[in-house]
């Protein structure tokens, strides 16, 4: 492998050597195990484990083959790495990634204008920041002035534009954390309220190309709202026959869309998968499991393991796949609720344990019938 000059080359056989070495990758999967059951020094000790066993492989390339540029960025990349899983793995603890390397950000960096370089330089920074301001606190729960009715109100997109707000005086950092937040819950917003968002964002973002992003998320959102019917598909089923979505029309259909990987995913399935089915099950409503996977055997195997009653498919990819762009979603899981005329009732519908309560999007649409 090489690059356009000796440094470039050296940089590029480093960043190979670092996503091939097997005992790197043995220690990351350790540290990123589900250790609950540990007491947080132990948990602590395994990150730093692999966070030291990185440094080092890094410091001695640089030792062997001379100063890298990007060995900076690595260093960096490693350090907030390690730093968001740690607090993901935590349960969000704050105290747990301010354990890493002791806490000793600038061991690492030296004594470089990071501020203006980091933001721009390390992905793994900007997750972990993002994180970091997420789990301070929330909009609601930080200001503690605000009913229920007030909460459910301003709604959830709103909710993080305001939070983000109070938080955040760096501008460029500020406009990127709202546009990242605003991505995840724009799927899961009405028309009305993204726009209203669009609105106020738009009088202070300096960024455009943020908010051309959010526009054309927004003009995604309102599309499938507005259109006859809900974007049509077909694909193949766990018996090998192709099923498609207009196949169900003048029923209720409920789109489960989901991935082997996501954590999210499986907790509904072990939990509330069984008691949504019972409590609907009077009602003429189609569960369609759509999962995201080249892997057809882990796919049976999973349909299985968690009992998955319903229609289930899969789209056999995991990337590129077109369902992305035509139901305008982020991430796993999301749900779509569509009605018997085929139209789209709540594009980033509540999750099975949400519709177990008496107010939910699907037990007013039964109610309206």
């Amino acid at each position: 492998m090489t690059g356009d000059t000796d440094e470039r080359t050296k940089e590029l056989e480093l960043c190979l050597l670092l996503a091939k070495d097997g005992e790197l990758q043995r220690l990351q999967v350790e540290a990123g195990a589900d250790f609950g059951v540990l007491p947080m020094p132990e948990r602590v000790e395994r990150y730093n484990r692999y966070y030291t066993a990185r440094i080092g492989a890094i410091d001695d390339f640089v030792a062997r083959h001379g100063p890298l540029r990007m060995a900076w960025k690595l260093r960096v990349d490693t350090y907030f790495e390690v730093c968001l899983l740690a607090m993901t793995r935590a349960s969000n603890n704050v105290q747990a990634a301010a354990g890493v390397n002791g806490g000793k950000f600038n061991a690492i960096i030296g004594h470089r204008d990071i501020w203006n370089n980091l933001f721009r330089a390390s992905p793994a920074y900007r997750h972990y920041l993002e994180r970091y301001i997420l789990v301070r606190g929330s909009f609601f729960g930080s200001t503690g002035g605000f009913s229920e009715e007030d909460e459910e109100s301003v709604g959830e997109l709103q909710g993080e534009y305001y939070y983000a707000l109070s938080q955040l005086d760096i501008v460029p950092v500020r406009d990127w954390y709202i546009t990242q937040r605003a991505l995840m819950h724009i799927p899961d917003s009405s028309p009305e309220d993204i726009r209203r968002f669009l609105d106020d964002f738009g009088k202070i973002c300096r960024n455009e190309r943020y908010l051309a992003l959010l526009e054309s998320k927004y003009a995604a959102v309102a599309g499938l709202y507005d259109a006859v019917a809900a974007p049509e598909f077909t694909l193949k089923d766990d018996k090998g026959n192709s099923v498609s979505l207009s196949d169900f029309r003048g029923r209720i259909v409920y789109l489960d869309f989901w991935d082997p990987y996501c954590g999210p995913c499986i907790a509904q399935f072990q939990q509330f998968d069984r008691p949504f089915h019972e409590k609907y099950a009077d009602a003429d409503i189609v569960h369609i499991y759509i999962c995201f996977s080249d892997d057809e055997a882990r796919w049976k195997q999973s349909i299985e393991q968690y009992g998955l009653q319903g229609v289930n498919l899969i789209t056999e990819s995991r990337r590129d796949n077109p369902l992305y762009e035509q139901y305008a979603f982020y991430g796993f899981p999301h749900y779509v609720l569509i009605g018997r005329d085929g139209r789209i009732v709540k594009n980033g519908c509540e999750r099975p344990s949400e519709l177990l309560g008496d107010d939910n999007s699907l037990s007013r649409l039964l109610q309206a019938e």
